[in-house]
């Protein structure tokens, strides 16, 4: 039994709600909304949902997440949207930043075996 459970600080890209607030749509909002919850909520990891926008682009919000929160633990997970080639490519460009895990990269036990086989060492998790 524990006393505390863990939580992460969920971070993804969406629209503005009915009065016009809340959407994020790019690597600085999606930094001001991580700065929120982590002082609001004091989160230790930031799951960093993606699949979205261009590869590039989420990458780009990774490596500014990672810059401006040196310590935490920040997770990725593009909900099995990317091909075997561009996962490779990603965790290729992101082999540096430090994260946590990736999870569910791409669709199937077949492609997450390429994908493996050609990123020794990485940090996948497929649930």
């Amino acid at each position: 039994m524990r006393n505390e459970i863990p939580f992460a600080g969920y971070l993804f890209y969406r629209y503005a709600n009915e009065e016009k607030h809340g959407e994020i749509r790019n690597a600085e909002e999606n930094g001001g909304f991580a700065r929120e919850l982590v002082q609001k909520h004091g989160f230790e990891t930031l799951k960093y949902k993606n699949g979205v926008l261009p590869p590039d682009e989420e990458i780009e919000t990774f490596v500014a997440l990672r810059k401006a929160f040196p310590k935490l633990k920040i997770r990725i997970d593009p909900n099995a949207a990317w091909t075997v080639t561009t996962a490779v490519r990603v965790a290729k460009k992101l082999q540096d930043y430090d994260v946590e895990y990736f999870e569910d990269p791409v669709w199937g036990m077949r492609s997450m075996a390429r994908v493996n086989a050609k990123t020794p060492g990485c940090c996948w998790l497929q649930i």
